[in-house]
């Protein structure tokens, strides 16, 4: 059994967020990069913000979301009363759009989950203008390694196993983020086995 938080969506899709597993495998390269000032557009069930909150690198961490009942349910059910004080009183949430909020501190991190779907349309038309209210020194935007696959198989065909230097032209030249990436060596194998096991239910790829 695992938590779901659900509600009503223009597309029949009455599940928010959950704590299945592609949940939290799908944060971990935003949550292991956040540092100093943060910020997390989407609050969802709070499980992200709090491993945010947590890390020693981290000093600050601001919540915008544009629902109350969202917040108001997290609130009154003492998730963040459960963690350590000193992750807790580095919390603070805003009921606010996160497409025109702006911050009134610098920013080093950014970190954008506000959508229903790993791959959306415009997603990286929102995350850009995310992104140019905020001016964070990083950004990492929730699903954002499908997108990266799918731009580098457009480039070099569905077969490539994207390198560094195709991977890093292509967030440079076509999502235009500066995107938090993992430094690991089979980064370009990850995405292809990611691909492989998400195009089965998406055509996207």
């Amino acid at each position: 059994m695992r938590p779901i938080l659900t509600g009503p969506s223009i597309d029949g899709n009455s599940s928010w967020m959950s704590m299945a597993a592609v949940e939290l495998q799908s944060q971990e390269i935003g949550i292991r990069a956040a540092y100093g000032n943060v910020v997390v557009l989407g609050l969802g069930m709070g499980w992200a913000a709090i491993n945010r909150a947590i890390r020693e690198e981290v000093s600050r961490v601001t919540v915008v979301d544009i629902n109350p009942d969202v917040i108001n349910l997290m609130r009154n059910c003492g998730i963040f009363d459960q963690i350590p004080e000193v992750a807790r009183n580095k919390l603070e949430i805003v009921e606010d759009n996160a497409l025109t909020w702006r911050p009134d501190h610098k920013v080093d991190t950014l970190l954008a989950d506000i959508w229903l779907k790993l791959v959306e349309p415009e997603k990286f038309d929102q995350a850009r203008q995310m992104q140019h209210n905020i001016q964070a020194e990083q950004v990492y935007v929730w699903g954002q390694e499908p997108e990266i696959l799918r731009l580098c198989r457009a480039h070099r065909g569905r077969d490539v196993i994207p390198d560094r230097a195709l991977i890093e032209s292509v967030v440079e030249n076509d999502i235009r983020l500066p995107l938090m990436l993992p430094d690991w060596p089979d980064f370009g194998e990850r995405l292809v086995e990611m691909g492989n096991w998400w195009g089965r239910e998406n055509d996207r790829f």
